[in-house]
């Protein structure tokens, strides 16, 4: 009996392991894709700029009556076109786990070793572009 106790508690933690670390991806894509169209980067830095892998990475979840929200915040570095790190970017973003949840705004802020801080929102990110070709067959 305790057996399938301790099983049924790890197997839980895996499922929220395995969930964070999917919204901690989409996270880091999100940013990323912010990060490289923001032109007051580009103009601070005299080009684009990247974000580099995670350098730091958490994540926690919540149950208030039911309704399930995880947390994501990652610190990544920032990288100038010559691959020069130049700051660290903050980003946070808070999920909802239900099917009707929608994921919240992507709260990304940059500090720059210059010591701007210059803070990026979901709003100005392009959406992903989708190449399709199209061929008629007869």
């Amino acid at each position: 009996m305790l057996g399938g106790l301790v099983s049924s508690a790890l197997s839980s933690v895996a499922e929220q392991m395995a969930q964070a670390s999917e919204a901690a991806a989409a996270t880091q894509e999100r940013s990323a894709r912010l990060v490289q169209s923001s032109a007051e980067l580009r103009r601070l830095l005299g080009g684009p700029a990247t974000l580099l892998g995670p350098i730091s990475q958490a994540s926690t979840s919540t149950s208030i009556n039911g309704v399930r929200r995880q947390r994501i915040i990652l610190t990544m570095p920032v990288a100038d076109a010559g691959g020069r790190i130049v700051g660290e970017a903050l980003a946070e973003r808070e999920l909802g786990e239900g099917p009707r949840d929608q994921a919240g705004p992507l709260e990304l802020t940059v500090r720059l070793s210059s010591g701007k801080i210059v803070r990026l929102d979901d709003s100005s990110v392009p959406p992903a572009t989708i190449d399709v070709e199209w061929k008629r067959v007869d």
